[in-house]
């Protein structure tokens, strides 16, 4: 399913609530983070996160590495820059995810996107997201996420200047 497919949806009103009020006092954010960082944190989880993804551009290389009509339907040929900033760019989003955010973010599936773009896919139980890298260095990447709630979003945005924040946001 294309991009443009998923970002076709209806506009729906939805009643306005007002937020209740917290129950529970939250910690200041320095304390926050010291506990987090502690004991609760799996030290063991960026590893592993690196192993599984690199296992992903290994086994989506091997599809992009090959020659045009990749599907026996005519598809494009992708060209091994394109897919070397799609893998640039999703490397460099786990790793700010994990540095700056403390959070093991899962590896998105890595495939075939139209006009020799490649799909960056993350499909979850409680949200999906999907950023499109253009073959055009010239051109933004798009994306397209839902929490399957009443939150859908879509966009594009500059590879060079991505915000994890996006991802942070679906993963909450």
């Amino acid at each position: 399913m294309s991009i443009e497919a998923l970002c076709e949806w209806a506009t729906e009103v939805r009643e306005i609530r007002e937020w209740p009020e917290a129950s529970v006092a939250l910690a200041p954010w320095g304390e926050a983070v010291a506990e987090r960082s502690q004991d609760k944190l799996d030290l063991d989880a960026p590893e592993r996160t690196i192993a599984e993804l690199n296992r992903e551009i290994d086994r989506a290389r091997t599809v992009f590495d090959s020659q045009s009509d990749w599907d026996h339907d005519g598809g494009t040929a992708y060209s091994a820059a394109t897919f070397d900033r799609a893998a640039a760019f999703l490397r460099n989003c786990l790793r700010q995810m994990w540095m700056f955010y403390g959070v093991v973010a899962s590896v998105p599936r890595i495939g075939p996107g139209p006009n020799g773009s490649i799909d960056i896919h993350w499909k979850m139980p409680a949200w999906e997201l999907l950023i499109n890298v253009p073959s055009e260095t010239s051109e933004l990447a798009t994306f397209y996420g839902d929490d399957y709630g009443t939150q859908r979003v879509r966009g594009s945005f500059d590879l060079k200047d991505f915000s994890v924040g996006i991802l942070l946001w679906l993963m909450r």
